[in-house]
């Protein structure tokens, strides 16, 4: 089932030459949706646990998802590493977002923490990304020395190689 701005994206992405260039278009060319799924409880303890080594759960503030997701995914080697987009029914426009993987479902403690703050119920989400691998994401780390976007920096090619 598609998502009206992830769509978008992809046609963009496949029509407009200019547009193909840039991260979106390879987000929307390259780019898989990602399952939000409810977590066993075997998962969930694994997810707390990775948290307590940072803080826990509440450590994890909004509008730093590349600083939460790369915290975990660096310490831990049960999780994978995500970037792309992010839609959610408070705002169906395209953002760019990082997330954590386990078992192949989306596991998002930036939103998480923002829905608790805002004392809502929790949005449904829409992602739309690729995996980086933890290698580039090391390597990103230790030469820009800082959380940032692995798509956006000095190896922004090899995350899009095709």
């Amino acid at each position: 089932m598609g998502y009206p701005a992830f769509d978008f994206l992809k046609q963009q992405a496949n029509e407009v030459e200019w547009f193909a260039r840039t991260n979106w278009g390879r987000f929307g060319r390259l780019g898989r949706s990602m399952p939000v799924e409810r977590l066993t409880l075997a998962e969930a303890r694994i997810v707390v646990e990775a948290a307590d080594c940072h803080g826990g759960l509440r450590a994890f503030r909004p509008k730093q998802c590349y600083c939460n997701s790369q915290r975990i995914a660096l310490t831990d080697d049960r999780f994978q590493y995500a970037e792309g987009f992010v839609c959610s029914d408070l705002v169906p426009i395209p953002l760019d977002h990082a997330w954590l993987l386990l078992n192949g479902k989306v596991i998002d403690l930036t939103l998480r923490n923002l829905d608790k703050r805002e004392k809502r119920p929790p949005t449904l989400n829409h992602y739309l990304g690729i995996v980086i691998p933890l290698k580039l994401l090391r390597r990103n780390a230790l030469e820009t020395e800082m959380y940032s976007p692995v798509s956006e920096g000095p190896f922004a090619r090899e995350v899009f190689a095709e």
